[in-house]
């Protein structure tokens, strides 16, 4: 009897048409998650230095915790705790862990008794508020790097009372103790545990002991660079913590698991060869797993830097095996027609795609890379008063018009480019004040600030934004820059739109009359005659190149 022939294999192609359609849309709805986990990504694990992806320092500090310092490069910098590190960070910057915590002293007070700071201003002049609140981020670094039975003890008696001629000269009056000294346990309550507590915000990770609080207080030791070696691998601050890698690790393995399962038993039933559809069917799920072992075997201490490394390859498998299942997928499941059609479709999707990276994300990234460089550039106090909206010092090859005109405005700023007396905060900067007390209205309001402190406060802040005007009309394209001084009406940055600015000097809601602001502020002194004249365009000019 002969044997019966085997039932001929079922195939994608085989399939009614509303089966590929379902399974088509599936598949190409993968693909877009899989892009938006890249953009999240971006986000989440790069440094805003224009990268698109994580490189390989990023993943190495945020698996294995570790980042090659140079021997200058630990010379400069020394370890620092966490809780140094986000309460020194940037009043501005964004609330998390992986940023800062320097707003929770300012805009982001989220004390129990409601926003604190914004009272305090209600009251008080927002200087006033500001110097006592960088009084408490100082006071904080103090308590930190205090030894470790000092600060046990401090936090214990709710009083720390650092060397005088280190303690803050101004501090919130609530945190001042009534024997000397200042009181810790409330600072800490107030700024840290009111988000990081039992069904708060942050409440995963707690900060209401001295136990919680301690763990973060700890800096890993001084690097030490092996004779004949240029560096070292250095403890870094970025790595992922064990809670948040074990829910990642949660979420990848359940859910990834299904959706590649999904599109490689898909792939499986194509009509490529058998070798091609054995290794590429199971390949993406096999690197996942491969990706997240990588992960946890990453913080080993010594090798986690070469399973850190394996993470970018894992990761590449796993992107590239999942695009190949999906198009070849897709394509193999219709025929002449059908491939045309979807032909058309993806090169539809790769234009839109070109089109958003040229108008979109290739912008956004290059104003990233600029946005870091400039502030590498910048040596800025880690703890120091801050103007609202003031720009930061310009780096050392700036024009040298644009030095002399940025920084914060203070009485003790010298007038002119005295290099030896300016303080080091603001290099070269000596013609701030233009913009400030040298003028009769600006002194008329200082006197008058007692009586009438509203108006000081909004004068003040239309000074800043001509200022920030004029700093962002320098460094404007050569082109842009003549065309808006000949017609004396400069469109403003997005980020200055809105800002205040003084009456007599705006053209629009968007634009500036900057060449009015310049003859007001500058020429009164730089006019023609003068040693130094700054009466046209042309003579401005040699002083922005």
């Amino acid at each position: 009897m002969p044997e019966p022939l085997p039932a001929p294999r079922l195939t994608l192609r085989a399939l009614p048409f509303p089966a590929k359609v379902v399974i088509t849309l599936f598949l190409l709805t993968v693909g877009l998650g899989y892009s938006s986990a890249m953009v999240q990504m971006h986000f989440q694990h790069t440094q805003g230095d224009g990268s698109p992806l994580p490189g390989p320092n990023d993943v190495i500090e945020i698996f294995a915790g570790k980042k090659w310092l140079t021997k200058d490069a630990i010379a400069k910098n020394r370890p620092v705790s966490k809780i140094e590190k986000l309460v020194t960070g940037p009043i501005d910057g964004p609330l998390n862990g992986g940023g800062s915590m320097g707003s929770a002293f300012f805009k982001n007070d989220r004390s129990e008794a409601g926003n604190r700071f914004k009272d305090a201003i209600t009251k008080r002049a927002k200087e006033e508020v500001e110097v006592e609140r960088e009084g408490e981020r100082t006071l904080m670094v103090l308590w930190v790097n205090a030894p470790k039975a000092e600060r046990a003890k401090a936090y214990a008696d709710n009083r720390f009372a650092p060397a005088k001629d280190k303690a803050p000269a101004k501090m919130s009056p609530e945190y001042i103790h009534n024997d000397g000294g200042f009181l810790i346990q409330n600072l800490f309550r107030d700024r840290c545990a009111s988000c990081h507590r039992d069904g708060a915000q942050a409440g995963n990770f707690p900060l209401t002991s001295y136990e919680q609080i301690a763990k973060y207080a700890e800096c890993a030791p001084g690097a030490v660079i092996p004779e004949g070696q240029d560096g070292a691998w250095c403890a870094s601050d970025r790595q992922i913590s064990k809670e948040k890698l074990a829910q990642s690790t949660h979420a990848h393995l359940l859910s990834f698991a299904m959706l590649f399962a999904l599109t490689g038993l898909v792939f499986s039933f194509s009509s490529y060869p058998f070798l091609v559809r054995l290794v590429l069917g199971p390949i993406v799920l096999l690197a996942q797993v491969a990706d997240v072992s990588c992960w946890w075997l990453a913080r080993i201490d010594g090798p986690g830097i070469y399973f850190a490394q394996a993470i970018i390859a894992t990761g590449a498998v796993v992107g590239l095996g999942l695009g190949a299942q999906i198009i070849l997928s897709v394509f193999n499941m219709y025929g002449k027609l059908g491939k045309v059609v979807l032909a058309m479709l993806f090169a539809a999707a790769f234009v839109g795609i070109a089109f958003l990276a040229k108008t979109v994300i290739l912008p956004e990234l290059q104003a990233q890379k600029a946005k870091k460089k400039q502030a590498a550039a910048v040596v800025v106090p880690k703890v120091g008063p801050k103007v609202e909206g003031q720009k930061p010092p310009p780096p050392p090859d700036s024009p040298s018009l644009e030095k002399l005109l940025t920084g914060q405005w203070s009485m003790e700023l010298p007038w002119g480019p005295d290099k030896a007396k300016n303080p080091p905060r603001v290099p070269d900067s000596g013609m701030v004040r233009a913009f400030f007390d040298r003028d009769a209205d600006f002194k008329d309001a200082m006197k008058e600030k007692g009586k009438e402190p509203q108006a000081f406060v909004t004068m003040k802040a239309e000074r800043e934004g001509e200022q920030n005007a004029i700093l962002a009309w320098i460094r404007s394209k050569p082109e842009d820059r003549k065309k808006s001084f000949e017609k004396d009406e400069f469109p403003l940055p997005a980020e200055l739109q809105g800002k205040p600015m003084t009456a007599e000097f705006q053209a629009n809601d968007k634009a500036v009359k900057v060449r009015s602001i310049l003859d007001t502020r500058c020429y009164s002194c730089h006019g023609a005659g003068t040693k130094i004249e700054l009466d046209s365009y042309e003579k401005l000019e040699k002083f922005m190149k």
